[in-house]
């Protein structure tokens, strides 16, 4: 799951979506933040040069899928776009998606473990999904304390706190029974 956003997202977001990149202090320290669908520009990487395109916009190379991730992914897996933190707001049909296709446990990786994936986290508990948070593949920059308190919920009652390295052993594990 990923986002991508379109035009009518962004117009139609609540107010308080629309002030968060304001809000933000991470990255730049003075809280002027780049709103949803603005332009990028260009950015660097491995020695190129590329443009970034609009912030979180559908189709654009920011939201893409991390590359590592995108280079393993097999033909036949989902790829779900989401307009809100959470994957599974109302009108997007994620959940039934992702039923329909005998999907009952989603693993939680990503950045801004106590924004975005906590937020996904939570509307996929609430929907009845089986949740493994991989411990090593979801980060934040918010103090230590915001990972510290996911986690410790999640291994409470939301689901299950796991490394990759564990995830691969229960999958090698899996294969050969």
């Amino acid at each position: 799951m990923k986002y991508g956003l379109t035009d009518y997202d962004i117009e139609h977001m609540p107010p308080a979506m629309i002030a968060s990149p304001q809000r933000d202090k991470n990255f730049d320290g003075n809280g002027t933040g780049r709103n949803f669908g603005a332009e990028l520009g260009k950015v660097v990487v491995d020695g190129e040069e590329i443009d970034a395109g609009r912030k979180l916009v559908r189709d654009q190379w920011n939201s893409e899928l991390y590359k590592p991730l995108d280079d393993v992914r097999l033909a036949e897996d989902l790829v779900l776009e989401n307009n809100r933190l959470p994957g599974f707001w109302k009108g997007l049909d994620n959940a039934n998606t992702l039923r329909s296709n005998g999907i009952r446990t989603l693993i939680f990786a990503g950045a801004n473990l106590d924004q975005c994936v906590l937020a996904g986290l939570l509307d996929a508990f609430h929907e009845g999904f089986d949740i493994l948070l991989l411990s090593d593949g979801a980060a934040t920059t918010s103090p230590e304390f915001a990972t510290e308190c996911v986690q410790w919920n999640c291994e409470l009652g939301w689901g299950f706190v796991l490394s990759s390295e564990e995830l691969q052993r229960g999958v090698n594990r899996m294969r050969e029974s």
